[in-house]
């Protein structure tokens, strides 16, 4: 093996896997390791356990269930940056929805060096299709159940000539698991099986025959198979959650030789080559292992069968670069199982049924836990990501406690922000913040994420228009990535956030709103894009005034947002939407002031150049950022937008902004990116009681950056 072909600057090998919701991704990641290679993770969420794992580098990249273009644009760039000295890194996909996507662009994907670690003579949608998986069972001779599919409508006329139970399951399982909360639904009798079939509509069903059986009858043939030969891994459930229909909590390897040849003859007859899995149920009455179901990826808790001394993750990783892998078997030959034995667990789930089974009075079956070999998150070397899982399950209470303690504790902190503000402001002697609107006439407002604009300046937005005003939102992402009340459908919630931003700006007697399309928290990948976007829009509306998060922000989306008008104010600089040497009729315009508000960080008094008293606009301001029902927090005014600036009224509610010039905002990003403030250790602050320590404690840098303000505005 030579170092051009598959390894990295040191030597490794390399790797890039898409996918890391659940403990598929992570085995992979761990099986690859123990092998020496660090590969690269791509997921459209960070906060997934696996990515606290210390084995790989993992990124967030779009979503490619709602933004494939977008997807694979970032994973082509990753690929290039992976493999720029020319050479090449084995590719998996630990996600159903995510193989068509992939597969379908696999020829520019080895153009930049990626190799998928599987293969498919079909299309995957086509094979992950239970119906074409039945009717390959039967060109495989591997039993499978009696299965019926056709129109919902038809099936449900034909109720009364089944025989029951009957499972009523989605044909591709990603398709419509989420639709039915469920993998499949348990029909006992006509009305039953009409009653499901109603919910099937809008993505294909079938009907299938119920194998009798407790879950500990559930088997999988865990198979890798490439360039003729395979390897396999057998072993079962022994228990779910939930019960009967739903994802293993507890496994044991176990060898089961009557499926693996036919489920390696399955694979074959599907056209599918790389790591697989087969899933058989013992049929209770006869003692037949029936086919389940074949998944074309590494299932949830592979991780056993690396623990157990079957390599599929490292064979299906040599194959893919070519290398003489470890499935020395022909598939025409006999396939012996060599494997240990062991067990498999998922913690959470599992202490959390037998927790329950305790109160009822159920004796717990502890001796199952004996011989474990695999966490479904844990391991010693890399026990981040089982931190991660386990504090889970406690973070929605945690934020409902924060939201109380939010409501308590706000008058108090209204009284203690006003006497301790002032204070701070003094200390950083800069002058009195001037009072009012800005002068200009057309506002163009950057919102990261729909309610950013109503944070930011809803009340100042809305006295602009009363004022009569031309005021156009952006917003940059959907904000699909953020937490939503309980009953919003996740799938969409991009939709449904924008149509509650347009209500929002309704709210604020704002119609012009414009959607760049920016995957959530993809800003800081995005941002030569978002530069873009924003020459345009800076272009077309001639701006006199920009509203903008400060470029000092907790989080990424917002910062990068700054960066990109920065960008693309630099791509402007000499055109006269930024110098106003003339305009429309040829007469004078304003030149452009950047107006930075303060959405999640909390703003340094001292820093602040321009207050607007909200006043009557301040019921606007409320009714916007109730507009955005569907956010899972509490949003209220923060503590540091209290108006001591005005001696008349100390806590009267106003807005508060850090107002430059485009020259001088452009330096202020270039000096801050280039000193690292981008990134501040100042918190914001989940009590608005901790908004005068956080501001207290930061004191240092805080003065840093006043005098950077003081150096770009030539104060």
């Amino acid at each position: 093996m030579t170092e051009s072909r598959g390894t990295d600057e040191a030597g490794r090998e390399r790797s890039l896997i898409v996918g890391m919701s659940g403990s598929t991704g992570l085995a992979i990641v761990r099986a690859l390791g123990a092998a020496g290679v660090r590969p690269l993770v791509l997921h459209d969420d960070d906060a997934t356990p696996g990515f606290a794992t210390r084995l790989a580098t993992c990124r967030r990249c779009p979503d490619w269930r709602t933004n494939a273009d977008e997807f694979l644009d970032f994973l082509l760039a990753a690929g290039r940056e992976l493999n720029e000295d020319g050479g090449k890194a084995s590719l998996f996909v630990a996600d159903d929805s995510a193989l068509d996507v992939v597969w379908g662009a696999r020829g520019p994907l080895r153009d930049v060096g990626l190799l998928p670690a599987f293969s498919f003579v079909h299309p995957p949608a086509e094979v992950l299709d239970k119906r074409e998986q039945a009717r390959a069972a039967l060109g495989a001779g591997v039993d499978a159940p009696w299965t019926e599919h056709g129109d919902a409508g038809e099936l449900a006329a034909r109720a009364g000539d089944f025989t029951y139970p009957l499972l009523v399951k989605p044909a591709i399982s990603h398709d419509g698991v989420k639709a039915l909360g469920a993998k499949a639904l348990s029909c006992a009798d006509a009305g039953e099986l009409r009653a499901a079939l109603e919910r099937t509509k809008g993505f294909a069903a079938l009907v299938q025959d119920f194998v009798p059986g407790a879950d500990d009858q559930l088997f999988t043939a865990g198979v890798f198979r490439g360039g003729g030969r395979a390897l396999v891994f057998t072993g079962r459930k022994l228990k779910q959650h939930p019960p009967t229909l739903g994802i293993s909590r507890l496994s044991e390897a176990l060898e089961v030789p009557e499926i693996v040849a036919g489920s390696v003859r399955l694979c074959r007859e599907l056209g599918y080559e790389g790591v697989a899995q087969v899933e058989y149920k013992r049929d209770a009455r006869d003692g037949v292992y029936r086919l389940m179901e074949v998944n074309f990826r590494p299932w949830t808790w592979i991780g056993l069968a690396t623990a157990c001394g079957v390599p599929l993750i490292t064979a299906a990783h040599q194959w893919a670069l070519g290398q003489e892998h470890e499935a020395t078997v022909a598939e025409g030959e006999e396939i012996a199982l060599r494997q240990s034995g062991g067990r498999w667990i998922w913690i959470v789930p599992e202490a959390i049924h037998t927790l329950r089974g305790l109160s009822r009075g159920e004796r717990p079956q502890l001796s199952q836990w004996r011989h474990l070999k695999a966490e479904a998150f844990y391991a010693r070397r890399d026990p981040a990501p089982f931190r991660r899982a386990v504090a889970a399950p406690f973070d929605r209470r945690l934020t409902a406690a924060k939201r109380l303690a939010n409501r308590v504790a706000r008058p108090p902190a209204f009284a203690i922000n006003a006497l301790a503000l002032p204070a701070l402001a003094r200390r950083e002697r800069r002058e009195p913040p001037v009072m009012g609107l800005p002068p200009g006439d057309r506002a163009l407002v950057l919102a990261p994420h729909p309610d950013d604009e109503s944070i930011m300046c809803g009340a100042t937005l809305a006295a602009s228009r009363r004022r009569g005003d031309t005021v156009r939102i952006v917003a940059v992402t959907s904000g699909a990535a953020t937490n939503v009340r309980e009953g919003s459908a996740a799938a969409d919630v991009a939709g449904v956030r924008e149509v509650e931003l347009r209500r929002a700006a309704a709210e604020l007697g704002v119609s012009d709103v414009v959607f760049l399309g920016i995957s959530d928290r993809g800003v800081p990948d995005a941002r030569a894009r978002v530069a873009e976007l924003l020459v345009e829009q800076l272009a077309e509306l001639a701006p006199t005034d920009v509203y903008v998060p400060f470029p000092y922000d907790v989080h990424p989306d917002h910062v990068a947002t700054s960066l990109a008008l920065a960008d693309a104010l630099e791509a402007l600089v000499r055109m006269v939407v930024i110098h106003g040497a003339g305009g429309n009729g040829g007469g004078a315009r304003p030149a452009l002031t950047v107006h930075c508000g303060f959405v999640q960080t909390p703003a340094s008094p001292g820093w602040l150049t321009r207050v607007v008293p909200a006043g009557g606009d301040w019921p606007a301001r409320r009714r916007a950022l109730a507009a955005h029902a569907s956010r899972n927090r509490a949003i209220f005014i923060k503590p540091q937008q209290l108006a001591w600036f005005n001696p008349g009224s100390t806590l009267r509610p106003s807005e508060a902004f850090v107002d430059l010039p485009a020259e001088a905002y452009l330096a202020l990003c270039r000096k801050l990116a280039a000193e690292g403030f981008t990134r501040p250790s100042l918190r914001s602050p989940w009590h608005p009681l901790l908004t005068s320590y956080e501001l207290e404690r930061t004191r240092i840098e805080r003065i840093h950056i006043a005098a950077i303000l003081k150096d770009v505005s030539g104060d």
